[in-house]
């Protein structure tokens, strides 16, 4: 049994993974304990989503989306990537199938964390860039509304929550909105279609401050 404790880098252990790894998908507990080392641990809740791999929590400081590579499609990780959003390299082990058995972040809070166990004798491999998402509570969230199917299970009307989405994304984030307006304009049928068409007084007014702990949005 071989175990990893040490500061993440592109080198040693096996290549990164790529968006068609195998394997199952991120874990609940997985998902919570990178969660956590970013946002804080005590009182963390979290909501139900609609696509396996992908995870929504809220933390004692922060909290946001967490996304498996491999939950997104072709198109919406292309999307976001042109949006100006990208995953995030962590760092663990895989099984010869591609399950992730163990994953911590690069940028991890958490002073002693628990070592990545992994078996090269059955096929097990380190892998030091896993690429997972991270979307903050407080803006990043309105880019998976806008360019993803993932959604969080809320009461909140689907048309309500996309067109908040895009109220965001236009005033925290220039470059993602801008690519909103532009699949609105060529595709009538896109989620942000109607959101996009609003004026621009109406989404500045209606935008409220990211605030530094926890959220209430999406």
């Amino acid at each position: 049994m071989s175990s990893s404790t040490g500061t993440p880098g592109t080198a040693a252990g096996q290549q990164g993974s790529s968006p068609s790894s195998g394997g199952h998908p991120l874990t609940h507990q997985q998902a919570r304990s990178l969660a956590e080392s970013l946002w804080g641990t005590g009182g963390t809740n979290a909501s139900r989503t609609n696509r396996a791999g992908t995870f929504y929590f809220s933390c004692s400081g922060h909290g946001g989306f967490v996304i498996d590579d491999r939950a997104l499609t072709g198109p919406e990780r292309d999307l976001l990537a042109a949006a100006g959003f990208k995953p995030e390299n962590c760092w663990g082990a895989r099984g010869k199938d591609g399950t992730i058995l163990g994953v911590r972040h690069p940028y991890s809070d958490v002073p002693h964390p628990r070592p990545v166990k992994y078996s090269p004798s059955r096929g097990d491999y380190e892998d030091r860039a896993i690429p997972l998402w991270f979307f903050e509570e407080d803006t990043e969230w309105a880019a998976v509304y806008v360019f993803t199917g993932i959604r969080r299970a809320t009461e909140q009307p689907e048309a309500e929550m996309t067109g908040y989405a895009m109220q965001v994304l236009g005033r925290w984030h220039e470059q993602a909105f801008r690519l909103a307006q532009q699949l609105a304009a060529r595709d009538s049928s896109t989620p942000a279609a109607g959101a996009a068409a609003a004026p621009a007084r109406r989404r500045s007014a209606a935008v409220r401050q990211p605030r530094t702990g926890r959220s209430r949005t999406p």
